[in-house]
């Protein structure tokens, strides 16, 4: 099964595909276990509003973005996109454009209200760019897949490691409206200003996490295993997210 999900990576690198391969086997060594405590994070879905109902995006030059035809979005769309990394946004001319991260700047709205807490006022300091991938995108050239990715103190967990999480083993959810029961890996291709030390972001997509790892909270901690890096495992997973 693995020779066969690396051939199918080399051949379809689009990451919404890929995320169907779910069923890679156990790992013959897990190494020693840490703890860990997770978040998660989704793909912010919003409707693009008229010019007089909106604020523009910003690009990292400060200009409204994208400069040809910029995006305006409510004040609440605007943070929750900045407060998640990426967002999908469906214009007023019916397309659809997924914007991401791209830097900082200075405070162009202050997002404590609408996020609902005054420590999230420096969301509003984000700037945008394209995403390249389907969900947004990672970092080190790595797209955002659904289920899949980590974002992680590199310090902590590299960026490109495979995580083995052994509570998320058997876990059932459906992506691209297909059914899967997850086989406990993951793969570090995202970082996170608020992601230090043993805290890890999981990223799933567009819905809820259906993860019992994820409790949101500092004590909610389990047991993870970080695999060992120049696996076939790792080989898989790197591609799937276009590295």
């Amino acid at each position: 099964m693995l020779l066969l999900l690396c051939a199918v990576a080399a051949a379809s690198p689009d990451p919404a595909a890929l995320a169907a391969a779910f069923d890679l086997p156990p790992p013959d060594a897990a190494g020693a276990p840490v703890q860990l405590w997770s978040t998660h994070y989704i793909l912010h879905e919003a409707q693009e509003v008229s010019v007089q109902d909106g604020l523009p995006l910003l690009d990292v030059g400060e200009g409204a973005f994208p400069p040809e035809a910029p995006v305006h979005l409510t004040e609440r769309d605007w943070c929750y996109a900045a407060l998640e990394g990426s967002a999908r946004i469906s214009r007023l001319d019916g397309t659809v454009v997924t914007v991401n991260y791209a830097g900082v700047g200075a405070l162009a709205v202050d997002c404590g209200p609408p996020l609902g807490n005054a420590r999230w006022r420096s969301q509003g300091t984000v700037r945008f760019g394209h995403a390249v991938g389907p969900y947004g995108d990672g970092v080190s050239g790595y797209a955002l897949v659904p289920f899949r990715t980590l974002a992680t103190d590199p310090s902590v967990i590299p960026t490109g490691s495979v995580v083995y999480i052994p509570s998320a083993v058997g876990v059932r959810f459906t992506h691209a409206g297909q059914a899967f029961t997850h086989d406990g890996y993951f793969f570090a291709a995202d970082v996170g200003g608020a992601i230090k030390g043993p805290h890890i972001d999981t990223f799933t997509g567009t819905q809820p996490s259906p993860f019992p790892h994820v409790g949101d909270k500092p004590a909610a901690t389990f047991e993870a295993h970080v695999l060992s890096g120049g696996s076939a495992l790792e080989a898989v997973l790197g591609a799937l997210h276009g590295g």
